[in-house]
């Protein structure tokens, strides 16, 4: 059909539209399926006039306008708002009633419709599905901000922000909890050892070995989650099965078992899960009891009862055992300095995660740091220093460093090393006293083997990391054989002078030694655990649990070699022997050779800061080397070592570059 393009009108029901394309549009969804007469009538008045009319006078008097940022909001089938003529309706009833279906009306949604939907809704379309109460008002202004308000909230964030830098910027107020803990246990070992039962002696049995271990219950407590508490507890399990055993495990830390060996790799990542040596979950699966933040602090032998209490909330309880497995571990040696406290601000020991947070806390407001000690631990300390972007010294007392692992050349060699890294190497250190102003250290006042006058190095931070000592302080509480060198003295089955209490890793004195390294302490709990396998079918035999056959004698402990190979400071460290003796004997040093007839092979390069000393008897066997800048053939040369002699091979075949392999 052909039509004007104004005054469109359907007969039907007297509508009229402004185009053809809104009546096509009204018959198509409002009366479909009927049949319609189309003729031209006047146009009526605008639909902005006529929603003037539609408008309730209330909502317009009022309303104080609402802002588009507000409409914006409302888009959704639960709440639907569209501006017409500068009006906002709430449309969210007419969804389901809109002839077009509710697309149409959602595609407006949040928006202003005027100027599409004039077109087509004309008065009696308005009247008929608009409803008055839908109006909620004229479209308003954006709420203008409180610019006084605006400022004073960006002045508060402003402080705020300040208050936290300087909080990180500011001195810490508490001294290092980890000197605090190890000045303590020194104090509390020396209380003990005066004021304890005399120490008992571990039998002699000469060459005999000592009786097999027996268990009169299941009741197996370890006191100390540390690697080597975990080895043991995880090797007993997997030994005699879940739930075989009811093992009770004590943790003084806040956290479980770590690894203690790659603890400078906490400075790189900052996570402690990353070094975790066990799951959340670990104890359950396990079907034990690892109860963290819990000290023991006495035991009673004749009651077999231990005094536990617990660090944070102070509650004290009793736990009674059938076994007592001691894996206390070591504390740091914190040599007597003047005006070295409790309360002295600054100093810090390597030791645990909570040391390594309290260093990384100091950094932020210190610049330059010292080290205390020039062995393995001090220079894993002195990378961690320089690690916090600190100027870092190092104070060893001897001539060189590591001096009970290297010799001279050797300990020259890696101190030239280190000082391609600007880390500044005092040897023959005197440290005379720490200078402390207010509590809060500053500096170290001393001799070196550069300077014989006493004088001041001016440091912000110091970390004591001079060696280590055995938490013995429970066996010497009760009574129980120390060894000479400290320690609980322990027989080949890793069992004390008590005969229900044992000791594994650096607490146990084997022979008058406590190994300081990792890999004794798992040798130890392998053998204990075998042990206490063995006590297990023993004891389940007499009780007619099992009629398992007890087993050939479980295995003795005969000591652990020290050889080993390490990265320091990015420089190859290593050390191997074929006995004990090399290191105890000190088979690598001169006068040792001279009185022994050993001798030598040195090869040493000043430029590439390269040393190796392999050390012979008169019979040409290799007894034992020390190795620095390059171990690539560490191991070829501690299979050669543990042989009888070098077979067809000759001391200079061992040169670097050589081989010491088959």
């Amino acid at each position: 059909m052909t039509l004007a393009m104004s005054g469109f009108g359907c007969t039907y029901d007297n509508r009229v539209f402004d185009n053809e394309l809104a009546l096509q549009t009204h018959i198509k969804y409002a009366h479909p399926g009927k049949s319609y007469a189309v003729e031209r009538r006047p146009l009526e008045m605008s639909l902005s006039e006529l929603l003037k009319d539609l408008v309730p006078p209330a909502a317009v008097q009022g309303a104080k306008g609402i802002p588009l940022s507000e409409v914006k909001k409302h888009t959704t089938r639960e709440s639907c708002w569209i501006i017409l003529h500068d009006h906002v309706y709430d449309l969210t009833e007419f969804l389901d009633d809109h002839p077009g279906g509710d697309d149409v009306v959602l595609k407006w949604a949040g928006k202003d419709a005027t100027k599409f939907w004039s077109a087509i809704h004309k008065k009696e379309w308005l009247a008929e599905y608009i409803k008055d109460e839908w109006c909620l008002g004229p479209v308003g202004p954006e709420p203008k901000v409180d610019e006084d308000a605006a400022m004073k909230a960006m002045k508060d964030e402003n402080a705020r922000l300040k208050a936290q830098i300087e909080e990180l910027r500011a001195m810490p107020t508490r001294p290092s909890p980890g000197l605090q803990n190890a000045l303590n246990v020194t104090a509390l070992i020396k209380e003990k050892s005066s004021s304890g039962p005399a120490p008992e002696k571990l039998p002699d049995l000469g060459e005999e070995a000592p009786p097999r271990v027996e268990l009169e219950g299941k009741k197996i407590v370890v006191v100390g989650h540390g690697p080597v508490g975990q080895d043991f507890i995880e090797k007993l399990v997997g030994m005699v099965g879940v739930g075989s055993l009811d093992i009770t495990v004590f943790g003084e830390e806040p956290r479980l078992a770590y690894d203690r060996v790659h603890l400078t790799e906490y400075f790189q990542h900052r996570d402690a899960s990353k070094l975790s040596m066990c799951s959340d979950n670990f104890a359950s699966e396990k079907q034990m009891i690892i109860r963290k933040d819990e000290r023991v602090e006495n035991i009673d032998r004749e009651k077999q009862i231990l005094t536990v209490k617990n660090t944070k909330n102070g509650r004290i309880e009793t736990v009674p055992y059938d076994a007592c497995v001691l894996s206390t571990g070591s504390y740091p040696f914190v040599p007597p300095i003047p005006n070295l406290s409790t309360s002295t601000k600054g100093v810090f020991v390597y030791r645990d995660i909570e040391d390594l947070e309290s260093m990384v806390a100091y950094a932020r407001v210190s610049k330059r740091a010292a080290v205390i000690g020039g062995g393995l631990l001090g220079l894993e300390a002195a990378k961690a220093v320089y690690d916090l972007g600190q100027e870092s010294h190092v104070l060893e007392m001897a001539p060189f460093l590591m001096p009970a692992q290297l010799d001279p050349g050797a300990g020259a060699a890696l101190q030239a090393k280190i000082a391609t890294m600007d880390i500044i190497v005092h040897t023959s250190c005197k440290i005379l006293s720490l200078v402390v102003e207010d509590g809060v250290f500053k500096g170290v006042k001393m001799t070196d083997s550069k300077t014989t006058e006493e004088f001041l190095l001016e440091v912000d931070m110091l970390v004591v990391s001079a060696g280590i000592r055995p938490r013995d302080e429970l066996a010497r509480g009760c009574g129980l054989a120390i060894g000479p060198r400290g320690g609980v003295d322990v027989d080949s089955r890793m069992r004390s002078s008590d005969p229900k209490i044992f000791a594994i890793g650096e607490v146990a004195s084997y022979k008058g030694l406590c190994y300081g390294l990792i890999a004794p302490g798992w040798d130890q709990a392998s053998v204990l655990a075998k042990n206490f396998e063995d006590a297990t079918w023993g004891l389940q035999k007499r009780l007619n649990a099992s009629e398992k056959t007890v087993s050939e004698d479980p295995p003795l402990y005969g000591g652990s070699d020290l050889s080993t190979k390490l990265k320091l400071l990015g420089c190859d460290v290593a050390s191997f022997g074929s006995s004990l003796d090399f290191w105890f004997k000190r088979q690598y040093d001169e006068k040792t050779a001279n009185e022994n007839n050993f001798h030598f092979t040195v090869q040493s390069d000043p430029f590439s800061n390269l040393y190796r000393k392999l050390v012979f008897n008169e019979d040409q066997k290799l007894l034992g080397g020390l190795l620095v800048g390059n171990a690539e053939d560490y191991y070829s040369l501690l299979n050669l070592a543990a042989k009888d002699d070098l077979g067809k091979k000759q001391p200079a075949d061992l040169f670097m570059g050589g081989g010491g392999g088959d």
